[in-house]
């Protein structure tokens, strides 16, 4: 059953079959934590947060030494503009001594949304020096700089997210990072670059799901013709 959800949600995009596929999952195995985070996970890609935010606390009511179902929770919590909520999720994994980079990033959007540079600053550092992760935090520092408004300065920061990505191996985060950075010249009107970055990610990751949707919107939105472009 696992194998047939992921193949859902991850390959098909049937994201209504996923879920359901999780559900039966749990009916056979009801105490199986992981059914009910990558339930909560579904959920949050259809944005049913409030079912996303109660399956994720049933995975950490079974396994509450597991850091990835705060983080997931924690996420759900801030879409639902719960973010008391989410930032008690992370001193309750915090109390359980608990650290991984899901939930750095999630430090990083309270610090963000709390509007707190010192602890940006300090969530930021954590993820420098660290092989796996350090283009993940490279990716939400270019995000914080083109909200503020520093556009050169975030393209400088998603060049070096995706060079971390590529020398450690990570070529699908690359490929995403360029699809964000796609829409975000979209979103700033630079039509052209955002064509060009697109481009970049369709053909670091060709056939990687999440790069496709991100750059079919980038490209949407630049005026081409996405059904052309991604053979879709």
């Amino acid at each position: 059953m696992t194998i047939a959800a992921a193949y859902y949600q991850s390959v098909t995009g049937n994201l209504d079959e996923a879920a359901q596929t999780y559900k039966e999952q749990i009916a056979i195995y009801p105490r199986e934590y992981r059914a009910y985070l990558d339930l909560a996970i579904v959920y949050g890609q259809q944005a049913q947060y409030e079912d996303a935010v109660a399956a994720a606390r049933e995975a950490i009511w079974l396994a509450p030494d597991d850091a990835a179902s705060y983080g997931v929770l924690s996420y759900d919590l801030i879409a639902s503009q719960r973010i008391d909520e989410a930032t008690q999720a992370i001193r309750q994994a915090e109390a359980r001594k608990l650290d991984d980079p899901v939930l750095r990033q999630v430090l990083y959007a309270l610090a963000f949304l709390k509007n707190d540079p010192s602890a940006i600053a300090e969530q930021a550092a954590w993820f420098t020096g660290k092989a796996a992760v350090e283009n993940s935090g490279l990716s939400l520092e270019a995000d914080t700089a083109a909200y503020g408004g520093h556009l050169r300065r975030a393209g400088e920061l998603t060049g070096q997210s995706v060079d971390s990505a590529v020398r450690n191996g990570h070529k699908e985060s690359a490929a995403i990072w360029l699809a964000n950075a796609a829409l975000r010249e979209a979103g700033f009107g630079n039509m052209n670059e955002s064509r060009r970055i697109a481009d970049e990610a369709l053909k670091l990751l060709p056939t990687g799901q999440a790069v496709e949707i991100e750059a079919a919107l980038a490209l949407a939105m630049s005026g081409v013709a996405v059904s052309v472009r991604l053979h879709l």
